[in-house]
């Protein structure tokens, strides 16, 4: 089949991302040596400008056969193919890389590290596919949203304890993205040079040894390579077991925290449990410097017959005469008419009798209250009654001095005393016998 430009487009655009799809469409390239730079310069163009290569994992397909067809090139010497797809790979992936999803990135990274390992380009090619990788994203930046680059979240490169594991893991990535590529080889050229269903297209001797020595090297690569993943594994398994040992005792740690927890808010509602129960204890009793009204108010006491306001009978009914008045506790004495016995009560300390009879002056007798009186002021009653006695004799108001007076001058007798006078004892007998006769 001859080449030409639309078949190889037609050819591109039916490509799968199937190992197989990619090795017979770069074998078909390959075959077409002379054509080399228009295949580059086409597969350059589709992968840039046709529609149907706008999806990210139809671009990385397209790269993978551009990486299948260097390397077969590099192992057939085929070097026109190098030296053209090197011409125009720097500014395809300035083109694409940008657009390319977040999880196909990687990928394109490790195919440039590929192609630095194994020397299918120059240091400069590859220095100038990095530029543009940069480039690309550099540019890219700028336009990304502001919620991507002021992550709201950490990630995982910021976590110190999988940092890394992340660096583990992405390296176990390259390990596989090209013991894939490798492992697909071996597979292809086993199958063409080691099935004994081939063996009407098996080449020369000589050539098809040197494919056997070919299928060898890239057997032994492939060991190296899985040997390789196989012990990055094993170091991402330890650390993950120490990852989940420190997620164990952080966990350990969190129970231990939240128990502590749990404690203090217990003691908090116990707590608060006792002052709520004092305060309704302080609102039941009423504090003792306040004193209800109803406390505040005296009861109304029934008033004892000692404690009325004294009254005086005197033989005159008259109800316009005035009412008497309190007598102070003093040596004065006032006269009354009623013969009936009273008591006085002019203070809480000082009780007062009244006396009264026909023929002697009122006698006042002072009896101390019995809650004022001590032991130096208790009085015998004998005592009080003599010195009333003696009090009466001898203080009498002016109109009792001044009827004693006129009945002495009349017949000498005494009422106060209720004996004969002197002046009786003294009289002239003539008088008297002169008194005998005429009766």
């Amino acid at each position: 089949m001859s080449f030409s430009p639309s078949i190889l487009a037609k050819k591109l655009s039916s490509l799968q991302e199937t190992q197989d799809s990619i090795v017979t469409i770069s074998q078909w390239v390959l075959f077409h040596q002379r054509h080399s730079k228009e295949a580059a310069s086409t597969w350059a163009k589709y992968i840039t400008e046709d529609p149907d290569a706008r999806s990210s994992k139809k671009k990385l397909s397209l790269l993978y056969l551009c990486n299948d067809v260097v390397q077969q090139a590099r192992h057939k010497r085929k070097q026109e193919f190098i030296d053209e797809f090197a011409a125009v790979l720097p500014g395809v992936l300035k083109k694409i890389y940008a657009s390319l999803d977040p999880p196909i990135q990687p990928k394109v990274d490790r195919l440039i590290a590929v192609w630095e390992q194994r020397h299918v380009f120059s240091a400069s090619v590859i220095s100038d596919l990095r530029e543009g990788v940069k480039n690309a994203s550099s540019a890219a930046a700028p336009n990304a949203p502001t919620s991507a680059s002021t992550p709201t979240g950490p990630t995982i490169n910021s976590v110190p304890d999988l940092r890394l594991l992340t660096e583990t893991y992405l390296h176990l990535n390259k390990l596989v993205d090209i013991s894939s590529e490798t492992l697909s080889r071996v597979g292809m050229l086993s199958k063409t040079y080691l099935s004994p269903t081939s063996s009407e297209s098996l080449p020369a001797p000589r050539e098809y040894i040197s494919k056997l020595n070919q299928l060898e090297q890239l057997c032994n690569s492939s060991t190296t390579s899985i040997e390789e993943l196989k012990k990055v594994r094993l170091d991402a398994i330890k650390q993950l077991d120490s990852l989940r040992a420190n997620i164990n005792d952080s966990l350990q740690g969190d129970e231990e925290k939240l128990k502590i927890i749990q404690k203090k808010l217990a003691s908090l509602k116990e707590t608060r449990s006792e002052l709520y129960d004092m305060i309704e204890g302080e609102n039941d009793i009423q504090p003792s410097g306040l004193v209800s009204e109803a406390e505040a108010e005296p009861e109304a006491l029934p008033l004892d017959d000692d404690d009325e306001v004294p009254t005086y009978q005197n033989d005159n009914d008259s109800d316009e005469e005035n009412p008497p008045k309190r007598q102070k506790t003093s040596n004065s004495f006032h006269d009354s008419k009623s013969p009936s016995e009273k008591k006085v009560a002019f203070s809480d300390n000082i009780e007062i009798k009244e006396f009264r009879s026909e023929d002697e002056s009122r006698g006042i007798s002072i009896i101390p209250s019995v809650e004022d009186t001590d032991d130096d002021n208790i009085y015998d009653t004998e005592e009080v009654t003599s010195i009333s006695s003696e009090f009466t004799k001898h203080h009498k108001d002016d109109l009792e001095l001044k009827y004693e007076h006129e009945s002495t001058d009349d017949d000498g007798y005494n009422p106060s005393s209720g004996v004969e006078s002197d002046y009786e004892t003294n009289v002239n007998p003539s008088v008297l016998n002169l008194l005998s006769k005429l009766a």
